[in-house]
């Protein structure tokens, strides 16, 4: 296990990728709300926030691990996301012309065998994501 970062000292409200270092947690989805976000260059804008089961921190979801988790959960609406499993990591990812560490979909016990998703992107190349099986998991 890495020691923590400098980063884990200023985690806020959301979960970030420094709350989760290298490990890779399985996680129930107990709701998504709809709620008022600061953005440093855009101001105050509705994002939506995926709330787990045990979890202290709610997790500001993008479009792509919104794509993932629709793909894990086989179907587009987020109300029908809850009470299902899917595992998250950190990863490297592009953002605002940078790379940096960020929280990703990895995977799902949910998933059989490895599924390949596409992730189209406004003005960005499209980009496969491969999501894994990660475990046993529990029925819904």
């Amino acid at each position: 296990m890495t020691e923590p970062t400098w980063q884990a000292l200023f985690t806020g409200k959301y979960l970030a990728s420094a709350d989760l270092g290298d490990r890779e947690p399985t996680v129930k989805i107990e709701r998504i709300e709809v709620e008022t976000v600061e953005d440093e260059k855009r101001g105050p804008r509705e994002r939506w926030i995926m709330y787990v089961a045990n979890g202290r921190k709610g997790i500001l979801l993008n479009r792509t691990n919104c794509v993932l988790i629709a793909r894990i959960c086989k179907t587009d609406t987020p109300k029908e996301w809850i009470g299902h499993q899917i595992t998250f990591g950190v990863r490297d990812v592009p953002f605002g012309g940078e790379i940096v560490k960020g929280l990703r979909v990895v995977g799902s016990p949910e998933l059989t065998a490895p599924m390949d998703v596409t992730i189209k992107l406004p003005k960005k190349k499209p980009q496969v994501v491969t999501l894994q099986p990660t475990g046993k998991g529990t029925s819904r």
